[in-house]
Order: structure tokens, then sequence, then C-alpha cells
């Protein structure tokens, strides 16, 4: 891991060529690219821009920015007097132009972008969320001088799906172009001090509107060997997925053969049978099951 305090631009263009020439590898139809080495953010005003298509634009930015009240009297509980520093600790996520980042929107009008595990899938539902100032982490506390050179500091509250410390967790993005939606991810880490931030892989599909999962999923992951009593099958243009007795919720795409979803939902019944309008033609089904990802080719026909 390699600390860089450099200005966004150096940042960004040596992101933007490792994206265009050695750094990707394609899996099927979604690009990773690695970030070696391992950039990490951890100085105020700082960032990192992230140009996820590799079209020399970025994309997406995280920011880390102190705010602070200087020379405030502060006293404890136990009668003493000290000076010291209101400080607020923030790490930025920003999504550039009309692009989104998934997390979550108070009441109040917050932004908390999601920490997701490895293998969440990434779709077009969901909350995603525009602009800047969405907060990883947000926290609030003092920087005590107690003389001689010593310092404490004060932890008073904090926020953030982030906060407290995440290691290889993954960041939802939403990149808007041409009308099209295509959607990726940032892989990073978040310090147990909320302070430093370190960013490691991305990954973008390269279908429009196909949903992608966050991580790398394992090839015996998907498989052709389903549970006993499931199936699925088609019915002219009816789709039908029987799991016998189990209900599970899991969730299901239906794509066609260049990789675009144009079907899914979540299995909320042993027998789902759903009507398409769906021209006819080859598709794949995909089953999110435990940890495997069932996955079988079938033929939907014109209806009658």
């Amino acid at each position: 891991m390699k600390k860089k305090n450099t200005p966004s631009l150096l940042g960004y263009s040596a992101l933007a060529a490792t994206f265009v020439a050695v750094g990707s590898e394609a899996e099927g139809q979604v690009i990773y690219t690695d970030i070696d080495p391992d950039v990490t953010i951890d100085l105020n005003g700082d960032f990192f821009e992230l140009d996820l298509n590799g079209d020399a634009t970025p994309d997406f930015r995280l920011t880390k920015r102190f705010l602070s009240s200087f020379n405030p009297t502060i006293y404890t509980t136990y009668g003493n007097v000290y000076s010291g520093t209101i400080q607020l600790n923030h790490i930025y996520g920003t999504a550039l132009g009309s692009n989104a980042i998934l997390g979550d929107i108070t009441t109040f009008g917050f932004q908390y972008p999601f920490a997701l595990d490895s293998l969440a899938w990434l779709c077009e539902d969901g909350e995603w969320m525009e602009g800047g100032y969405q907060s990883l982490v947000y926290s609030y506390g003092y920087k005590l001088n107690l003389g001689s050179s010593v310092v404490s500091y004060v932890q008073l509250n904090g926020d953030g799906f982030w906060f407290g410390g995440q290691t290889d967790k993954y960041l939802g993005l939403q990149l808007r172009q041409d009308g099209e939606h295509y959607f990726g991810w940032l892989r990073l880490d978040v310090a147990p001090d909320n302070i430093a931030f370190t960013v490691k892989e991305y990954a973008i599909s390269a279908v429009p509107d196909s949903c992608i999962q966050t991580g790398h999923p394992a090839p015996d992951a998907i498989t052709g060997v389903w549970p006993t009593g499931w199936n699925a099958y088609t019915w002219n243009n009816r789709l039908v997925i029987h799991t016998g007795n189990d209900v599970t919720g899991a969730p299901f795409r239906l794509v066609d053969l260049t990789g675009r979803e144009v079907l899914s939902g979540r299995i909320d019944q042993p027998l789902l049978q759903i009507d398409t309008d769906l021209p006819a033609g080859i598709y794949n089904i995909m089953i999110q099951f435990n940890d495997l990802i069932l996955q079988r080719k079938l033929y939907l026909s014109a209806a009658f």
C-alpha cells in the first residue's frame, strides 16, 4: 500500500492511463481495473477522482475534509480547563455530472453512501443519489491540548455506513451516459479512526442497464446444477420459476444474449408465473441462491 497525497489531476491522469492500458481485465462484459499501487488519502482537502469508463472525464470524487473551530476553551466535568480544537471530520463522496452513488437519504436530506459487501447486486432499483456532500463518514469531537505536547482526542458522535472503519467494502456507482445507465463499483477501506481511506479496485459493466455484482464472483459459483425441486421454464411468453416448498425471496434476473437485463424480481412464492411481453428469443435466467448463481438458458416464444 502506498500513500499518495498529490493533486487530484495527477492522481486522475494515472488512473485513466491504467484503465485504458494494461490495468484492465475483462471477465464476460464486466471490466475490472486494479489500482496498483493502492491510493491512500488522509490530508485535509486531498481527493481522489475516478474516471470509471476511461473517457478522460472524472465521474466520481472522494474527498477528505476537516472543518475546525480553533482555540475554544474546553471545560471538563472534573473542573479542568484546556485549549483545543472542535473538529468535524468528513469523507465525502461526489457523483459528478448526472452520475449517482447508491445509498440512503434521511428525512433531513443527508446522503449516506452504502458500504456494500461482496457479491451484492447493483441494479436500477435502490436509492441512487446525485450530487456532492454524500457522507461516507461524519464524526465530531474535540482535540485537547493537555500541555507538554500531549494531545488527546475525544469523539462525541459520528455517522455514516463507513463510520468506525471498513475493510474491502464496495461503493455502488451508476454512470449515466447518452441516456443509458451503466453500473459499477469501487472497492476501498476506511481506517478505524475514520480519517484515512484507501482505494483499491473498480469495475464497470460494459452493457447498459445490466446489473453487476460487487467483487469477483467465483467461476464455480455459477452453476447449471439446481437444487432438488427447483426449476425454471417457459410456456409461450410466460416465465415459470418453481422452488418446491421454498419461499426464499431470492433475486432473479432475465437477460438477453447481449447481457442486457430485461426482467428482474424476487421469488416470493413457491410457484412464480410471470407473463411477459418480450420478443421471442433465447434468454438467460440467473437466480442468486445462497452462495450460488443458478443459471439456465430459456426460449420465450410469442403469445398465442
